[in-house]
């Protein structure tokens, strides 16, 4: 291909449609778009202020009751995030270049998985990353006045567990005695655990040792697999509910990928220094958890 403004255009133009289709082919975001909540970011760090209970209704009898819940602030700072790929000037003189199609596909892709990947990740974190309150995120003994949070579970996701974990969730109470209304949602899980979540969850029965009866855990909650939950991190599992809209797992979005080719013309100092090209992406968010009582971790 003769290398000028007007042939590379036309294969930017390429590459930037394989990109979005990548981007936008839905390849594992079922955590991003099903589970965690997006918040919006306009600065370097975003202020979260997180109540620990959502105040609850009474019954008015004399003055009013001004709740005094202590508030729980989280400063979380965006973290950047690229993707580049070099190609030889003799790759696109020699009409090789197209094998960079596919490739700007899987860079599409492969920035919209990442957010999925970083919310696991934070998951998995949990473990030993502290809360607001100096406390790790999962933790047997948190207190929200005289009340205690367990949202720790140290065993193999069985019915069992899974059971421990949901009647914990919707039984959290906090600051005013008021159960804090959890709503169990999804029970995230890696491929190893892919039968046993089905079993516990999509099976119509079970069986016991006289007849098969019926699956009272059938639809409790949605399973979400997640191909990042493997290896050290393959048999542990998370329980995600909400309160009112507000989730565990939250994705600050500062800025979303965009494709980038500064370094295609032939006139760049970069090409002619180096007699290379490149193109890439870049992306600004952090993938953090908001509330304890609003995820139980399976830590194995």
């Amino acid at each position: 291909m003769d290398i000028n403004n007007a042939n590379l255009e036309v294969f930017f133009r390429d590459l930037s449609t394989q990109f979005t289709a990548g981007f936008n082919s839905g390849v594992e975001t079922s955590v991003l778009t099903n589970v965690a909540m997006t918040m919006p970011s306009v600065t370097t760090a975003s202020v979260n202020a997180w109540l620990n209970q959502i105040p609850n209704m009474r019954k008015w009898v004399g003055d009013r009751v001004v709740n005094d819940i202590e508030s729980n602030t989280l400063v979380i700072t965006n973290d950047k995030f690229e993707s580049t790929i070099e190609m030889k000037r003799e790759e696109i003189d020699d009409d090789e270049h197209g094998v960079y199609l596919p490739l700007a596909s899987l860079m599409g892709q492969d920035a919209g998985m990442y957010p999925d990947e970083l919310l696991v990740e934070a998951l998995v974190n949990g473990e030993t990353d502290t809360w607001t309150d100096g406390d790790t995120f999962y933790n047997n003994n948190r207190t929200f006045g005289s009340n205690t949070i367990d949202n720790l579970v140290e065993l193999a996701l069985s019915a069992t567990t899974l059971n421990t974990a949901y009647q914990n969730m919707t039984s959290f109470v906090g600051h005013s005695d008021k159960p804090m209304k959890v709503v169990p949602k999804y029970l995230i899980h890696g491929p190893s655990n892919r039968t046993v979540a089905f079993d516990i969850l999509k099976n119509d029965f079970i069986a016991s040792s006289s007849a098969a009866i019926r699956n009272a855990n059938q639809n409790l909650v949605t399973p979400i697999q997640s191909s990042r939950l493997v290896g050290d991190d393959a048999a542990k599992w998370f329980l995600c509910g909400e309160i009112a809209g507000i989730r565990g797992p939250v994705w600050q979005d500062r800025q979303k990928p965009e494709f980038q080719t500064s370094r295609l013309s032939p006139d760049s100092d970069f090409v002619f220094e180096t007699d290379k090209f490149q193109f890439g992406t870049r992306m600004r968010g952090k993938a953090f958890l908001s509330l304890p009582q609003l995820i139980v971790g399976g830590i194995v």
